[in-house]
């Protein structure tokens, strides 16, 4: 497999590199001299004429040092936003001069973007004669030669580079190319899809303590809000989905798997949610086309980051009924992973059976370094920041009021803007799914259609001072080291997908008579067991809704129950919980314990007497 790796290399255009001994060199670098068999094809439809040979040429081999002879003019630019540059080959439109090495070079602020409408170039194998080389940073090597056209963009910040180089042998009619810098965009006439809103701590309750509250908004925040409006997903819940990023038409393999041979030479992995033999209606899946093969990383090792409990036997239990302030933002930089500590639990993930809540709560972006859950599913529940996840997948933006699922054993990465909070429910067996509607009918609470998947998004970028892989295996911490982005998915097939939902979606059912609905009627999301009508975990919501019963207690009721309940608050204030229970804050009732006695008594003396 190592060897395979070694002699695969595809560029983030998804074509073929050439080998880089067949690169021009670089200003101070020598040259390179090869010996190669004399290929005369040419492509048709390219206008040619024969050149005078060099003296030492002979039919069967000659030499050929790239970066040598005359030098047209070198040029290093500068261009403004919206400004444009043109550049051709020697003569254009005659054809252009042998012997030949041309270097332009453009940076600008904004993104660049090369267009080249018809090129015709001496064709040759590999386009080691005469050939025009682009480098754009990340965005990779192009080589190009023969009758084609180009159109080739450049991240913002990165340089864009050129050169067209010719030898003896024949030449053709050139390229007469356009670069363009992006024009800078009038943050005014953007159209956001959100609202930005400040106001101070604990709204509509009492300052928690005295506090410093900046609020700022900068590039980096408008870049997340303009990205809010551009992305896309595919729409469904449990459904068979296939894409392909639009820079790699046709990575998708067709009709089957795994073929002998992948397009771009990309290679087929499938990632499993369920057992071979699950039942069909409930096998989960995914076909994978990378670039690398996940398995090209070093060894796992251990380490401390974040603060996880995986032996609930250890831990001193109380029945008491708990509640927490808001969780801390930290002083210091900390990202998502390192910024996760448990709440409760119960079971055991080294058994697969159980649960756990997490909060986070960080101010970094995760840089090189992505994370994974051997032990199952996480549902995220942002609170405060936005999240810009980018998985195998694709990208999703989540924001608080929405939720997002990354299932078991899939890689994502999390960059924050600012101070990010939330919390997590894991759990450790099977899979989060849609509860059963029973006689409401076909129609309501979350529907099929509002839940999110990211489309295919990939970047083919070496990070030669080693990417970080986290893996959470049976409740402990392990880092690999690997020298690529493990986000190098062209295209994908299958159901075994991460998704997101806006909460604001929800389809409330309620009493439009009297007494209350059980809470069940609340239920988003919820994770089978293998006893019928029985859970492992449900993520209930509480959403703003009409309460018209009559005659009827409108708070919730006094109960004791079979299962335990841990409580966050997004936002607003929650109707049994008027004082001491705020955003970012957590309660947790436990099993038969039953509700607070204090606070429920007087909000039940003010509502029962009104």
């Amino acid at each position: 497999m190592a060897d395979r790796t070694a002699r695969r290399d595809v560029d983030p255009g998804c074509s073929r590199r050439t080998p880089k001994s067949w690169y021009s060199p670089q200003r101070g670098e020598s040259s390179r001299t090869l010996v190669l068999p004399v290929l005369p094809v040419i492509r048709r439809g390219v206008s040619i004429s024969k050149a005078k040979a060099a003296p030492n040429a002979s039919s069967q081999r000659f030499f050929f040092g790239l970066g040598t002879g005359n030098r047209c003019t070198t040029t290093n630019t500068a261009l403004t936003a919206g400004a444009t540059a043109t550049i051709q080959s020697p003569n254009y439109p005659s054809n252009y001069n042998n012997n030949y090495y041309c270097k332009w070079t453009y940076t600008c602020a904004k993104q660049l973007t090369l267009s080249c409408s018809n090129i015709q170039i001496q064709w040759s194998l590999f386009c080691w004669r005469d050939a025009l080389l682009v480098w754009g940073g990340s965005a990779g090597y192009k080589t190009l030669c023969g009758s084609t056209s180009l159109t080739y963009t450049v991240a913002t910040g990165s340089t864009l580079s050129i050169v067209f180089k010719t030898d003896w042998w024949w030449t053709a009619k050139g390229f007469q190319c356009t670069v363009t810098c992006a024009a800078a965009k009038d943050v005014s006439a953007l159209h956001l899809p959100i609202k930005v809103k400040v106001t101070s701590g604990s709204l509509t309750q009492s300052f928690q303590r005295v506090r410093s509250c900046p609020h700022a908004i900068g590039p980096s925040t408008i870049s997340v809000m303009s990205e809010l409006k551009d992305l896309q997903y595919l729409s469904g819940f449990g459904s068979e989905f296939a894409s392909e990023d639009p820079r790699c038409p046709g990575a998708l393999p067709q009709n089957q798997n795994t073929p002998q041979k992948c397009p771009y030479g990309l290679y087929a992995e499938q990632l499993s949610g369920t057992a071979f033999t699950a039942e069909r209606e409930e096998n989960r899946r995914t076909w994978f086309y990378r670039i690398r093969p996940s398995v090209c990383h070093r060894t796992f090792t251990p380490i401390l980051s974040g603060s996880f409990i995986p032996e609930w036997d250890k831990i001193k239990s109380t029945p008491n009924q708990l509640r927490w302030r808001p969780f801390d933002i930290p002083s210091v930089a900390t990202d998502f992973v390192d910024g996760l500590n448990t709440v409760c639990g119960a079971g055991d993930p080294r058994t697969r059976h159980g649960c756990a809540v997490h909060v986070y709560a960080c101010n970094a972006s995760m840089t090189d370094k992505a994370f994974y859950n051997s032990d199952g599913d996480l549902l995220i529940v942002p609170q405060l920041g936005v999240l810009r996840v980018t998985t195998e997948y694709g990208k999703l933006i989540v924001k608080p009021n929405e939720i997002c699922v990354i299932q078991q054993g899939m890689k994502f990465s999390v960059e924050v803007i600012g101070e990010s909070r939330g919390y997590i429910l894991e759990v450790f067996d099977g899979h989060f799914t849609l509860p059963n509607l029973g006689p409401i009918g076909a129609n309501g609470l979350a529907l099929s259609r509002h839940f999110f998947t990211p489309k295919a998004w990939f970047e083919d970028r070496q990070v030669p001072a080693g990417y970080k892989v986290v893996s959470k295996f049976q409740g402990q911490m392990f880092q690999a080291i690997q020298e690529h982005s493990p986000f190098d998915v062209p295209a994908w097939h299958g159901n075994y997908v991460p998704y997101k939902y806006d909460l604001s979606k929800f389809m409330v059912i309620n009493s439009v008579s009297f007494d209350h609905c059980d809470p069940s009627i609340f239920t988003v999301l919820t994770c089978p067991s293998t006893k019928p009508g029985v859970a492992i975990a449900d993520f209930v919501i509480f959403p703003p809704r009409w309460s018209v019963q009559e005659h009827t207690f409108r708070p919730p009721y006094y109960h004791r129950n079979c299962m335990s309940e841990f409580m966050g608050l997004i936002q607003g204030s929650y109707e049994a919980k008027e004082e001491g229970f705020l955003p970012g804050g957590a309660s947790l009732h436990s099993i038969m314990t039953g509700v607070p006695g204090l606070r429920f008594t007087k909000l039940w003396r003010r509502l029962r007497f009104e």
